[in-house]
């Protein structure tokens, strides 16, 4: 709490002005797009930038820009549904950090945080082919989803078996083809 009043002049601030830039492009120069996109990601960057710079400290700012943009700059006053929406909105950045840091943990307990980015694609390739088709998935699926060479495929296969995260079992359908399947 020692620099909370700084932290939260400094979150206002950069959100509310980035708030204000944006309003002006899309309001004001009748530069209205045909999608809602804009609405989502320009004022989006300030409250990731004020969380990874501030911490959690800075979501009362946070609140408050999101809140006085279209009250000072617009005069729409606030009902029930936009505070909520604007609740929803500037917790958003926190939950997608909170979610990182939940990947990351789970990183650390596979013990694959240490994996070169190529390997890692490897890994939530079969991740993600289980999960979608709800069986082990083949060697040959993960080399054709991961868009790697089959060599880099078969070195991080061969890391995983040795970290005992996978281990193969022969297919019945295909006896040229290996089973992928979690320990």
């Amino acid at each position: 709490m020692k620099y909370f009043l700084s932290v939260s002049a400094t979150s206002f601030t950069f959100s509310f002005t980035l708030w204000i830039i944006w309003s002006y492009f899309l309001m004001q120069a009748n530069l209205n797009p045909s999608w809602d996109g804009s609405l989502i990601y320009l004022p989006h960057a300030a409250r990731v930038l004020c969380l990874v710079y501030f911490g959690y400290k800075s979501i009362p700012a946070l609140y408050l820009a999101e809140i006085s943009g279209p009250l000072i700059f617009v005069s729409i006053i606030p009902d029930p549904q936009m505070l909520f929406l604007a609740m929803v909105s500037v917790l958003s950045a926190p939950f997608a950090l909170f979610a990182l840091s939940i990947l990351g943990s789970l990183e650390n307990e596979l013990a694959i945080n240490n994996f070169k980015p190529n390997e890692k694609k490897v890994f939530y390739t079969i991740v993600i082919l289980q999960e979608s088709s709800g069986h082990p998935c083949n060697i040959s699926d993960v080399v054709e989803h991961s868009g790697l060479s089959r060599s880099s495929v078969y070195k991080t296969l061969k890391k995983l078996v040795s970290g005992n995260i996978i281990e193969f079992e022969q297919s019945r359908d295909d006896k040229r083809e290996f089973l992928i399947k979690f320990c």
